[in-house]
Formats: C-alpha cells, sequence, structure tokens
C-alpha cells in the first residue's frame, strides 16, 4: 500500500490503478500488525478516488469482501461455505482465506482511498493465530495471482459504481447475505481505543457498514473491533 501511496503523490499514476506484488515480506494489516504473504498468493492495493464523505470510506473495504466472494463462487465446487466476517475477512468454512484493508485520506477537491486485499490462491500461512486456508488446499487449481487479479478488479469495478451511485446501502442485503455470525451471540473488542469488549446478538450492519449488536442496553453501533462468537477462544489473527 505504500508504493501505491507514493506512486500517487509523486504523479507517477493517477487513480484508478491497481498494483499487485509478488510477494509481501513486510505488509500492514489492521491495527498496525504485520503480516507476510508468500508467492503464488494475491496481494494486490487498488487505487481510487471518491466524492463519497469521508465517514463512508471505511465501507470500501466491505465492497472488497463481496468482490472476493464473487470472485471465488465460480471456482469452489461448495461456495456456500463462503463467509464476510466483518469488517476484512472472508471465510471459508471457518478458516480464513482472504483480508482486506482499507485506508484513506481527505484530498483538497476529493478522497483518496487504498483497498489492500490479500488472498490465499496457493498457499495457507502457518505463522498466524486465526486458522488460515487457501483454494490449493480445498483442492481447487488456484489460478496465477495476475488471472485473479484481472477478474477481481473487473467485479470491484461493477460493485464500485453501484457505491459511488448511492453507497454502502445499495449492497447492504447482499452483504448480510454472506454475513459471518449474524442472529449468533458474539464478542466484540476493540482494546486499542480502550472500548473493552460488547456481548450481544449479532443483528446486522446499518447503511454506512456499521455493526450492529443487540444488547441487553438495547441496539448498538460499533464501527471497529475485533469479532468473535459468545465463548469461542480469541484469535489475535492478523489481517491484511
Amino acid at each position: 500500500m505504500d508504493v501505491a501511496r507514493e506512486w500517487v503523490n509523486a504523479g507517477r499514476h493517477a487513480p484508478p490503478f491497481w498494483v499487485l506484488a509478488d510477494e509481501q515480506t513486510a505488509g500492514r494489516g489492521r491495527q498496525g500488525r504485520g503480516w507476510r504473504s508468500l508467492p503464488g498468493n494475491l496481494h494486490a492495493t487498488g487505487v481510487f478516488a471518491t466524492a463519497r464523505p469521508l465517514h463512508e470510506l471505511p465501507s470500501l473495504a466491505l465492497v472488497a469482501g463481496l468482490a472476493v466472494i464473487d470472485t471465488v463462487i465460480p471456482q469452489l465446487m461448495q461456495p456456500d461455505r463462503l463467509r464476510l466476517k466483518w469488517p476484512n475477512d472472508v471465510l471459508l468454512g471457518e478458516r480464513k482465506l482472504a483480508g482486506i484493508l482499507c485506508e484513506s485520506e481527505r484530498r483538497e477537491r476529493d478522497a483518496l482511498v487504498l483497498v489492500g486485499i490479500g488472498v490465499n490462491l496457493a498457499h495457507a500461512p502457518r505463522d498466524v493465530d486465526l486458522p488460515a486456508t487457501a483454494l490449493a488446499s480445498e483442492g481447487v487449481v488456484p489460478p496465477a495471482p495476475e488471472t485473479f487479479l484481472f477478474r477481481l478488479a473487473r467485479v470491484f469495478a461493477h460493485l464500485q459504481q453501484s457505491w459511488e451511485a448511492s453507497g454502502f446501502a445499495a449492497l447492504k442485503a447482499r452483504y448480510e447475505q454472506w454475513m459471518w455470525g449474524r442472529g449468533q451471540k458474539v464478542v466484540i473488542s476493540d482494546e486499542t481505543a480502550g472500548e473493552g469488549r460488547i456481548a450481544g446478538e449479532l443483528a446486522g450492519i446499518d447503511e454506512d457498514g456499521a455493526l450492529l449488536l443487540e444488547t441487553a442496553a438495547g441496539r448498538v453501533r460499533v464501527v471497529s473491533g475485533r469479532l468473535r462468537l459468545h465463548n469461542a477462544p480469541s484469535h489475535g489473527g492478523r489481517a491484511p
């Protein structure tokens, strides 16, 4: 993502464009976590300019999750095992297949948004706390990262058009169809913000992409945090 930002700031490329890396050994995940992705997996960053309000920009990470789902579906015998784990993971079964990181900055006339996407095509990382899988681990002949990105970018562009026109509200129902944990008792924590833990039933998301929990005190809106099932072990997985 840093390389993509440098290219924009140096005037080498104007958005929209994608950057594909062969390998990442010093990647950055949510909340500054480090991560590594091996050759044969996808590690790409999309760079976009938008006039949408600043508070809506994080929802583009949810749009990217939908794009990954739509790109992977044709390759799986059991696509119903796919799930979107808010806010930035794509699961296959209960294992992580992909992770997303969205960063943005306001400019004079618009906002610059960088969407980092990592997909385990050929290799499932073993040095992470959150169990992972890869397409190859599921009996799928993994596409080359270049081929996968070509398909992903085309799907993402279609979804982004809806997002640009109407915000995340246009895609909310589709996201909830694939949403992990909906209707179940969950716990969300955000220690970095000093907000502790919130437990409740996962009701869904709102039109800005924020998580909605039904708690004993009423409905709570959550904009960031780490999500897990109630009474499930806490994983410290590193997400791209």
